[in-house]
């Protein structure tokens, strides 16, 4: 089933915080979902500005999973996009990002989401962060 076209919302990125050996098999096990990529750990000064140089018929809604005060939910902050707006969404290692990085994410476009009262395994955040995405 083409859980894209099931649910009306196109998934474009997610960053999972796995490690290079791991993210095959990560990949392997996402691949029956239409739409879906998994990248290795990259560096965010790097990473971020090439998707915030992305053009603006290509540009995906983007949000950050921040541990930081004051962030709406993902699942309302995904009820504002219409359904068809490509997904970008950003997910620190184990304890979150640092304040840094999740400044730095925030001045890249990266809107503060979070995912409920409870921190996350990194690897159990991101699944959660696409799951949600894919059943909002």
């Amino acid at each position: 089933m083409d859980m894209k076209a099931a649910k009306g919302i196109n998934i474009s990125s997610v960053i999972l915080g796995v490690q290079p050996a791991d993210a095959e098999c990560v990949r392997r096990d996402l691949q029956a979902l239409d739409g879906v990529e998994v990248h290795a750990v990259a560096d965010l000064s790097t990473w971020l500005p090439q998707v915030a140089a992305t053009k603006p018929a290509d540009a995906a809604a983007r949000c950050v999973l921040s541990l930081a005060p004051g962030t709406q939910p993902l699942t309302q902050w995904l009820q504002q996009l219409d359904g068809t707006t490509p997904v970008v969404c950003l997910s620190g290692p184990e304890g979150g990002l640092s304040p840094a990085e999740d400044a730095l994410a925030r001045t890249h476009g990266f809107a503060p989401v979070h995912l409920g009262p409870r921190v996350l395994r990194a690897e159990t955040a991101a699944l959660t962060a696409l799951v949600l995405a894919l059943h909002n």
